[in-house]
Formats: C-alpha cells, structure tokens, sequence
C-alpha cells in the first residue's frame, strides 16, 4: 500500500485549543480525598451521621458528584433523605446553613490544594506563542 501525498488533505489551521483542567492540567485526585474526607468528617460531626450509612451513601452516588462537585453531593444526599430531616424552619435554616458551609469549606480546600502539573504552565506558554 502506497501513500498518495497529493491526495491527503491539506493542514487546518487552528485557531482554538481546549483542556481539561481536572487531572489534566492540575492534579485534582490530590485535592479531591483530602478535601473531601476533611468535609465528610465535619458533616458526620454537624450533622450527627452514622458513618458507615454515609460513606455507603456516597459510594453509590453519581460519579460527577463524588469527584467533581461536592455541593452536588450534598443536596443529592439531602434528596437521598440521608441527612436529617428537619421538623421545624429554624431547623431547616440550621441545615441550609451547614450545607452551604460545607460546599464553601470544600471549594476553599480545592482552590488552596490545586497545583499546576509540572510543565503544564511552559506548555501552555509555548501553545500561545
């Protein structure tokens, strides 16, 4: 089989380049457990869970929750009836607050744990240039 090098289409400039950023250009599997254990330990505590129910809780969550998005989590937990149900509004704001604190703890966490990829800084640089 030969090559016909008059046939192969021409090259496409580009103008546009898309990354990941999550485990392709930052390390976030690093950040995820500890960021994640750390606001599972506090909601145990706040919210006074058997452990084992939660952490079977969130083992059968969707995927995007448990590694992405951990807000998401938490109101699927919420929906899931594996957080307390509340008997009266000052309760419910109680929780909403809790809930709220712990999506804040856990992005402050990502935001403070987040490192570039070695290299991934000078790739960048010389893709722009």
């Amino acid at each position: 089989m030969s090559l016909n090098l008059l046939s192969m289409p021409a090259p496409i400039e580009k103008d546009l380049v898309i990354f990941d950023l999550d485990n392709t250009l930052t390390d976030t599997l690093k950040f995820w457990g500890t960021a994640t254990c750390e606001a599972v330990e506090l909601m145990i505590e706040q919210f006074d869970l058997d452990r084992a129910i939660i952490i079977a809780a969130i083992q059968r969550a969707p995927a995007q929750y448990r590694f992405a998005d951990f807000g998401a989590l938490i109101e699927w937990l919420d929906a899931e009836k594996i957080l307390p149900i509340t008997k009266n509004p000052a309760q419910q704001y109680s929780k909403d607050i809790t809930k709220i604190y712990l999506r804040q703890l856990w992005f402050a966490r990502q935001r403070e744990m987040t490192v570039l990829y070695d290299g991934a800084l000078e790739t960048l640089t010389a893709i722009r240039a």
